[in-house]
């Protein structure tokens, strides 16, 4: 496992709630900006969720259920996400748009043949996401590096 420098790397501090070999299960807290603010339950716009994801541990750590550690994700991948949930579905939308109007779609059925597109889109998001994972991969250390 290399060891990657701290500016290609998104780092967030989390607990392990499970291990399991060289994997462990990480639960962080993710908080909108405006949890911490000191009025946020007069307006109800304060939102915490509990987040739990698989990473693996780096070589010579030795860690345990309860340990603050740091997992860290490379910015790429990071990038890649995005385009794959965001971007590329919105370049999807726009060439089916341009694409069902020149076939000469009505509206509705450019709308349903659109969110159709999107459906399958998603699907095979899902159905990939073995391969995917491969592709993404966060790690555990008991400091920041």
């Amino acid at each position: 496992m290399k060891v990657m420098d701290k500016k290609s790397c998104t780092y967030r501090q989390g607990v392990i709630v499970a291990l399991n070999g060289t994997k462990a299960r990480v639960q962080f807290i993710n908080e909108s900006a405006c949890a911490s603010c000191h009025a946020k339950a007069a307006c109800g716009m304060g939102d915490t969720k509990l987040y739990e994801i698989d990473a693996l541990v780096a070589e010579g750590e030795d860690l345990h259920v309860g340990d603050h550690v740091f997992v860290s994700v490379r910015n790429d991948q990071g990038y890649l996400a995005i385009f794959l949930g965001y971007g590329l579905p919105f370049l999807l939308l726009m060439l089916g748009l341009v694409l069902f109007n020149l076939l000469g779609f009505s509206e509705l059925q450019m709308a349903l043949s659109m969110l159709g597109t999107l459906v399958v889109y998603y699907l095979m998001l899902y159905w990939f996401r073995s391969r995917l994972s491969r592709r993404f991969s966060f790690t555990i250390t008991s400091e920041r590096k």
